[in-house]
């Protein structure tokens, strides 16, 4: 069994033979590293906050948000990355009543069906749902003729 296992607050394996000034000036050297470290890491973080609202919401008029999103959807790998769409599925399902989970759909309401002369099927987009509790019709067939 370790001698050590026993050890106080503070009183760590390798501070038993150090004296407290040395323990002082350990504390205020590794106080001055991570001040330093802690203030590149701010302008870092400064450096990419620009970057993205130069590039990806000034040049692109893309949220930030969005492309964050897909940023991170990107880096994952296969199981990560089925396992973060299942969580969205299922956030978007319990959040978004009567809605399903269709990207496709989604940006075809948005921007119209990539071939206009498609018919889904579907009917014409109108607006969505106002978000949860809210039970408004995908599209138009579903408004009742009184409403249209």
């Amino acid at each position: 069994m370790d001698e050590n296992t026993d050890t106080g607050p503070g009183e760590g394996h390798n501070s038993q033979n150090m004296t407290d000034a040395e323990k002082t000036q350990l504390i205020k050297s590794t106080c001055a590293e991570l001040d330093a470290l802690e203030e590149q890491r701010a302008e870092i973080s400064d450096q990419i906050k620009k970057l993205k609202h130069t590039n990806i919401k000034g040049k692109l008029g893309m949220k930030i948000a969005d492309f964050n999103f897909a940023r991170r959807l990107y880096s994952l790998d296969g199981n990560d990355r089925d396992q973060f769409l299942a969580s969205i599925k299922t956030t978007f399902n319990a959040l978004g009543v009567g809605d399903q989970l269709d990207f496709i759909a989604a940006m075809e309401r948005a921007h119209g069906p990539a071939n206009a002369d498609d018919d889904d099927g579907y009917g014409d987009p109108v607006q969505q749902s106002d978000g949860p509790g809210t039970n408004a019709p995908a599209y138009s067939e579903d408004i009742p003729d009184e409403a249209a």
